[in-house]
């Protein structure tokens, strides 16, 4: 499968949005938050419903 096909397809079940205009360019690098919008997709894409962030483990995930 090519990367257009590849990204066709992942349009069309909602996993990729493509640029601000629409379009898609699979000859560019992901950035990171490409990669981060993908990844908090990945889980309703697979059917998988994750449970709420407890705000009592926030202090977990703050940097420095």
């Amino acid at each position: 499968m090519t990367r257009a096909a590849f990204s066709r397809a992942a349009a069309a079940t909602g996993l990729l949005q493509g640029c601000t205009d629409g379009c898609f360019r699979p000859g560019n690098e992901l950035t990171r938050q490409e990669a981060a919008a993908l990844a908090a997709r990945w889980p309703a894409f697979l059917g998988v419903e994750l449970p709420e962030a407890d705000p009592a483990n926030q202090h977990l995930y703050r940097e420095g």
